[in-house]
């Protein structure tokens, strides 16, 4: 049985998992100093503190059968000049390497969907959908109206799958070497 649930501090490490998926497809290159388990390890740590990136906190996570196999989690657009300080404090402690996120994602007001994602084994069943139709109760949270996200102009599913949930494209975008398309959906 699936079901949909806000993420607990517990959850550190399927999270780190869930954003490793991501993480390892963007080409980043402090990941090869670092090493993916060491990187994975940190974000775990970083799930913790309520100012990273995707702490537990923004997170929703999809359950099947007691058994998390996916997640979604953002930030709101007040938050994004400082979600990475504590990663990038322990990656510089730890390994003397600054990771450079310097890109501004979220657009306005709004509550920013940084990453969702499922475990492969279990895509196809409606996860992704049940996440997405659970974050307004995040963003609400965060007195936000409005969910922004960016997709990669190649991942057409993706973009399917937005579209048939009421975002709209609002422009597009270049980050790291991609071409990604913005869009929003008011809620």
């Amino acid at each position: 049985m699936l079901n949909i649930r806000e993420s607990t501090l517990a959850d550190g490490y399927i999270l780190s998992e869930l954003s490793m998926m991501i993480i390892n497809k963007m080409d980043l290159p402090f990941i090869k100093e670092v090493g993916l388990e060491n990187l994975r390890s940190l974000i775990e740590q970083c799930f913790t503190d309520p100012k990273y990136r995707n702490d537990y906190m923004q997170a929703a996570v999809g359950e099947f059968d007691g058994e998390v196999v996916g997640a979604a989690f953002g930030f709101t657009s007040e938050q994004e000049g400082k979600i990475d300080e504590i990663f990038d404090k322990l990656l510089y402690e730890n390994f003397g390497v600054r990771q450079g996120f310097e890109t501004k994602e979220a657009v306005g007001d709004e509550w920013y969907l940084d990453t969702i994602a499922v475990f492969e084994r279990m895509r196809g069943k409606g996860i992704g959908t049940k996440l997405l139709k659970y974050l307004p109760k995040i963003a609400k949270k965060y007195d936000k109206d409005c969910i922004g996200l960016n997709v990669a102009d190649t991942n057409l599913t993706a973009k399917k799958l937005y579209l048939s949930h009421n975002f709209v494209e609002t422009g597009k975008e270049l980050l790291g070497n991609q071409r990604f398309t913005h869009m929003r959906w008011y809620f």
